[in-house]
């Protein structure tokens, strides 16, 4: 009951005051309260970044001539005995002078180590691409805008 009564009182106070206030103005003062669209631009903060620039290459042709390959090879050889024609007197058979000729050997025979250089591969012109820098790799720094709250409309009353 008592709370019954509390809210009874809290209604007739809010009534009179209503009451007084419309009491004072009059109908012709009445303002209907003045709206206006207002835009709230969109708000960015700057933000850097590193980013990574690939190096790049350019390919390069280029002919490399590669040199003959040879062996060496070691062989023997023969080499025969010098020899040289000596004139020699003797008697024949009835008692007179005659000159013969005998074949003495100055050197004896030998044989000689030759060495010699085989072609094992001719030479020959080889094509070679090699990829050669331009321009190192770097970080590059970046700076970007980040929205960070949207622009958007709100009505203000006054």
């Amino acid at each position: 009951m008592k709370a019954h009564v509390a809210v009874k009182t809290g209604l007739i106070a809010v009534v009179t005051v209503l009451g007084v206030a419309a009491g004072s103005a009059s109908a012709g003062d009445y303002c209907q309260p003045h709206c206006q669209k207002i835009w709230c631009p969109p708000v960015y903060e700057t933000v850097c970044r590193k980013v990574w620039c690939e190096p790049v290459y350019q390919t390069v042709c280029r002919k490399v001539y590669h040199e003959p390959i040879y062996e060496t090879v070691c062989r023997k050889v023969w080499c025969p005995p010098v020899t040289c024609e000596k004139p020699y007197a003797y008697y024949d058979h009835c008692g007179r002078c005659c000159t013969g000729y005998r074949t003495v050997v100055v050197t004896p025979g030998y044989y000689k180590d030759v060495h010699e250089q085989v072609l094992v591969k001719d030479g020959w012109y080889e094509t070679l691409h090699e990829q050669v820098l331009v321009k190192p790799g770097f970080y590059k720094t970046v700076h970007e805008q980040v929205l960070v709250k949207a622009g958007h409309w709100i009505t203000r009353c006054y």
